[in-house]
């Protein structure tokens, strides 16, 4: 029985022939199979006891599908051109099977099916290769296209004085180990992607094969950068599955340079005449107007500092935290650019493996924080520029005080400064013995100057970095070099403080008066010393005998410890040890010491005590711009700003909100703006001639 013209695109009526005709065996593409398939009235097509199915790829699961639903009937999957005759090759799909694609078979009578590479040489078992096909079954060649014919029907390779011929296919196939032929794809769908050869047809086969895909199809097209991408579509059985729901599923599956590059659900492949899917109608789809979306935009430092990096690689302004890399157009390649970049700004990032599973920058942020610890280099990690600037402003060079990995806040900085301040991060190097902080700025300056040979230079910093900076400023400053201003973020002040003051803070967290009792605001050291006296007292009368006994022995235990150690040493010592001379040290972890980066890090954490403890800051001749926060104890408590009177006469003192941790988080905003004006002052002042020591 033949169907009436244009029938595979009724079902309706293909299904009434079968019913009304009693039809035992029919021959159908898969495209039109499967519209068969989603129409209810196809369960009593009983009497069908054979299916061959030819023309299109079998998908695996669409081979389950058809067999659950017609159980009594034998499926067979086909192969072949009609240069050969349509029918070359059969194979009797199994049930339940495991094969991770549909066979095509092997040859029938008569028929010769040679798999050769491009000298035509037979490919080894498993190797993917051409089928040309020998036979009764080749045709003579195509009518009047003598050229075309030559090129597609040529000299039997095994057989040449026999004037037989073969036809190439331009199908890619494998023999398994049993000697049954396994279709990859067509050579034409065959391609290389930056330098790496991508079949479209295993591809296509890995997606078919997860639940949620009905149907997939595989194309290559040009970016706007003239680069390929891939796209798949993909036909669901599940609406409710995300895009990116099935990359993850994907990743387990395909080497990384095989993922497609977007994703996109269809309602349903477009086809030609034949029943066949129009690929070149696949391709306008994707080049259409995109669809309007929401753009969840980002939030946190991390978050907000990814996108930037997003942003200049991909070269789009609009990124969202949920939107894929990979569908706003990067790829393999540039992934590999843009975690190398990830790792050197921030000092963590994500495996490449991580990113095609999760290509967003909530996911990234998400596993970057999760596993956030300071890099162990071999050298002093380099100087990281944040922005250019221009309008020949003095750069700004901000040490975090902490090694790369550690205060992302410092990432924000372009967020609040002018768009025209040049402005650079010095990483603080992470150490393994003993060093100081005068060692550690003659190290870091080389790199500076490295970056910007000639000043003025501006120079910032907080905590251990605050001190970086201000001896780097010095030595700047010696070297005849302009400074117009340091930045000083919340350094503890290393004056000489009374030793009464030290006993008195002491006993009184012996008697259980809490550490922020001492982060508190006094007027004048009376009102402290009256204060915490009366603190301690209510402590002691708010505890009992057994407590204030104990309490006791500890503050005299404490007393003659600390009377013994200081016994003889000048009193304007006591708060503030001197420094040991010693040889100047490298400031780098060995990749011989085989520790953990947690290890490294804790090693460093001591050494920098070290350093900080027994730096005692000279007089500074130039402009320091100090940022207090509210919450941070004075030394001595009540004028936090007498610390800093013997350091320099050209003092710029600015309240920020906060204490040390929360002003560079919860009240960054506060303490950016006050950053931002200290540089715009100084900018406008007149230059002043800078002595050196």
């Amino acid at each position: 029985y033949l169907t009436r013209s244009g029938a595979q695109r009724d079902p309706e009526y293909l299904i009434q022939v079968l019913i009304e005709q009693n039809i035992t065996s029919f021959t159908s593409t898969p495209a039109a199979l499967q519209v068969m398939l989603d129409q209810p009235a196809f369960i009593q097509c009983k009497h069908v006891k054979m299916i061959a199915a030819i023309g299109e790829v079998l998908s695996p699961a669409f081979q389950d599908r058809i067999l659950s639903c017609m159980p009594q009937a034998q499926l067979t999957n086909g192969y072949g051109p009609t240069e050969a005759s349509i029918t070359v090759t059969t194979w009797k799909c199994e049930r339940q099977s495991t094969r991770r694609s549909v066979p095509i078979g092997r040859p029938q009578t008569n028929v010769e099916i040679y798999i050769l590479d491009p000298g035509l040489e037979p490919v080894p078992i498993g190797v993917a290769g051409e089928i040309h096909i020998g036979g009764v079954a080749v045709s003579g060649g195509y009518l009047n296209r003598p050229e075309l014919t030559a090129e597609r029907f040529i000299p039997h390779p095994f057989r040449p004085e026999s004037g037989e011929r073969v036809y190439r296919t331009g199908d890619i196939a494998r023999f398994d180990p049993d000697g049954v032929i396994e279709y990859i794809g067509r050579r034409d769908n065959q391609l290389k992607i930056r330098g790496v050869r991508v079949e479209l047809g295993e591809i296509e086969a890995t997606l078919d094969r997860l639940p949620a895909v009905k149907e997939s199809v595989v194309v290559a097209r040009d970016d706007a950068a003239g680069e390929k991408r891939l796209i798949a579509y993909v036909v669901l059985n599940d609406r409710a599955v995300t895009p990116l729901e099935i990359r993850r599923a994907l990743e387990s599956r395909l080497p990384s340079q095989f993922m497609p590059a977007t994703i996109i659900p269809v309602d349903a492949m477009p086809r030609n005449t034949n029943g066949k899917v129009d690929r070149g109608a696949l391709r306008d789809a994707s080049s259409s107007a995109p669809v309007p979306r929401a753009v969840n935009l980002p939030q946190t430092i991390l978050q907000r500092h990814l996108a930037r990096i997003w942003q200049e690689m991909l070269v789009t302004p609009d990124i969202g935290i949920n939107d894929s890399f990979f569908d706003m157009g990067g790829h393999s390649l540039l992934a590999v650019v843009m975690l190398q970049r990830v790792g050197e700004e921030i000092g963590n990032s994500v495996t490449l493996r991580a990113l095609y599973a999760e290509p967003t920058i909530e996911a990234m942020a998400r596993s970057i924080s999760g596993n956030l610890s300071p890099r162990s280099t071999a050298e002093t990690p380099p100087i990281l520029k944040l922005r250019e600037g221009g309008n020949g402003r003095a750069p700004l060079f901000y040490l975090n005080g902490h090694p790369p990995g550690t205060g992302l806040y410092v990432l924000e900085l372009p967020r609040y400064l002018s768009p025209e301040q040049p402005i650079y991060i010095v990483h603080t190097p992470i150490f393994d013995r003993p060093v100081t902080v005068e060692d550690i700025a003659t190290q870091l300056l080389e790199r500076i100057r490295a970056e910007v040979p000639t000043g003025p230079y501006m120079l910032g910093g907080n905590c251990l970095g605050a001190w970086l900076a201000l001896e780097i400023g010095r030595q700047l400053i010696a070297a005849g070099e302009r400074v117009p201003l340091v930045i000083i973020l919340h350094a503890a002040a290393r004056a000489h403080v009374h030793l009464g003051f030290r006993i008195l803070r002491r006993l009184s967290l012996l008697a259980g008066v809490p550490e922020e009792f001492h982060s508190g605001e006094f007027a004048s050291a009376g009102e402290y010393l009256t204060s915490t006296t009366a603190r301690i007292w209510e402590e002691l009368r708010r505890s009992t005998l057994g407590e204030r006994i104990d309490g006791c022995r500890k503050a005299a235990r404490w007393t003659g410890s600390y009377v013994r150690r200081h016994a003889g040493k000048p009193l304007a010592r006591l708060s503030n040890p001197g420094r040991a001379a010693q040889k100047p040290h490298a400031c780098t972890v060995p990749d011989s010491r085989g520790l953990s980066a947690e290890e490294q890090i804790e090693v460093h954490r001591g050494h920098w005590w070290w350093a900080w403890r027994r730096h005692e800051p000279r007089p500074y001749p130039g402009r320091v711009a100090i940022l207090w926060p509210t919450g941070a104890p004075g030394y001595p408590p009540w004028n936090a700003r007498a610390g800093w009177a013997h350091l320099t006469t050209d003092l710029d003192w600015r309240v920020v909100p906060g204490d040390h941790v929360s002003m560079m988080d919860k009240h960054l905003e506060e303490t950016m703006r006050e950053l931002n004006a200290c540089i715009e002052q100084a900018g406008q002042q007149p230059a002043r001639a800078l002595l050196s020591e």
